[in-house]
């Protein structure tokens, strides 16, 4: 990053608030979230899902959609009125 070790010093001691450009930049070199890197934890499993669906190249998304369309008509793991509403339009 070009970026001398004194001003990440500065950094770590509080001295001089972070550049978002350069907070943007370490959280691509360290492939996390910005949320991750401040400290923010991901509220909701959605959230989380999405996270690792990203982590996907396209072929490993295209077996996620097709694994997460099997589990929709499994009704152990849907809701009871969506997958009765689901069926009803198949029928």
């Amino acid at each position: 990053m070009n970026i001398p070790n004194s001003t990440f010093s500065e950094w770590e001691n509080g001295k001089h608030a972070i550049d978002i450009a350069a907070l943007i930049e370490i959280c691509d070199i360290l492939e996390v979230s910005l949320n991750q890197i401040i400290g923010i934890e991901e509220k909701t499993i959605e959230n989380k899902i999405k996270k690792e669906f990203n982590k996907l190249n396209k072929k490993g998304k295209t077996e996620a959609e097709k694994r997460i369309k099997e589990l929709t008509y499994i009704p152990e793991y849907t809701q009871k009125e969506d997958f009765l509403k689901e069926q009803d339009s198949i029928s």
